[in-house]
């Protein structure tokens, strides 16, 4: 049985609490409650306040699995959104738990080939990308969180069709694991190349949307950096160019990620020893900065 009350706050945001028992009479009152909360935890998760986040995502995993049991999608969605809270505060091992039981809980309820049992697999690779980032593994245990995160993106991309635009940021994801893993040069910029233009087709289709057009750039900054790191400094340019001139174009000149664009920019031209160009442009990200305040 549910036992979840609702109260509003000052604000007038929905929040939930446990601490007086109410039971919903119909399947349809209890499914409205999971909905309700859920919509308020991606709120919250969105604006970083994850404490009060953290008690939704805990209460959340108890009554979708109440409700629900195990073997269905909504508690597996349950399991993976705890997973992305406790990966964002730094909680590897539990995130790697939580989004490997998603995982199979997805597969029982919908199936091996669905995209959101594709989508926790990528999740659970960016997760063991982040811990071998996060400096706490050397030496073997490193190596292994490599081995893992490469492992899980793969399978990400062969449970996905070749044209789920899904697949492009796995694919540029991937790439740069294979780099870290200071192997597969040739395959990373492949993995570059084919996410790009995934994302290109999608931005055409779409005829040019904002968010097909702030995905597109994403990726290409990504290739971009990619590139500097490579030491390819003139193609990285061009794709650090074209994803600054994406994010102005659909996002607006004082998009905080379009000033991201421009400070790439500039430490790149520092890089290629240009520093009279990087000069011009650290001007104009400081016209725009102002501009903010």
């Amino acid at each position: 049985m549910l036992r979840t009350l609702l109260f509003k706050k000052p604000s007038g945001r929905m929040l939930f609490s446990t601490s007086a028992p109410t039971a919903p009479t119909t399947s349809a009152e209890a499914e409205k409650i999971i909905a309700d909360m859920q919509r308020e935890f991606r709120s919250l998760y969105a604006a970083q306040d994850y404490s009060p986040a953290i008690d939704l995502a805990i209460e959340l995993d108890k009554i979708t699995l109440e409700f629900y049991g195990e073997e269905h999608p909504v508690t597996a969605s349950s399991t993976n959104n705890h997973a992305l809270l406790k990966r964002a505060i730094g909680e590897y091992e539990t995130a790697v738990e939580l989004f490997t039981t998603a995982i199979q809980r997805y597969e029982k309820s919908v199936g091996k080939e669905h995209t959101s049992t594709a989508t926790a697999l990528h999740n659970l690779g960016l997760t063991y990308k982040s811990m071998y980032e996060s400096g706490d593994f050397t030496g073997v245990e490193e190596l292994h969180l490599q081995d893992r995160a490469e492992e899980a993106l793969r399978e990400s991309l062969s449970r996905r069709a070749p044209e789920h635009i899904d697949r492009a940021t796995t694919m540029y994801v991937l790439a740069a694991v294979r780099s870290t893993q200071g192997k597969g040069t040739e395959e990373s910029a492949d993995l570059f190349k084919d996410a790009v233009h995934l994302l290109r087709e999608s931005h055409t289709a779409s005829k040019t949307s904002r968010a097909s057009g702030i995905r597109l750039a994403t990726g290409l900054n990504n290739w971009g950096y990619w590139l500097k790191t490579e030491g390819d400094f003139n193609d990285a340019l061009e794709k650090y160019q074209e994803s600054f001139e994406l994010r102005e174009k659909h996002a607006g000149e004082n998009d905080v990620n379009a000033i991201v664009s421009l400070q790439n920019i500039a430490e790149l031209l520092t890089s290629m020893s240009c520093e009279e160009e990087a000069d011009e442009v650290r001007k104009e990200i400081m016209r725009r900065v102002e501009l903010l305040q």
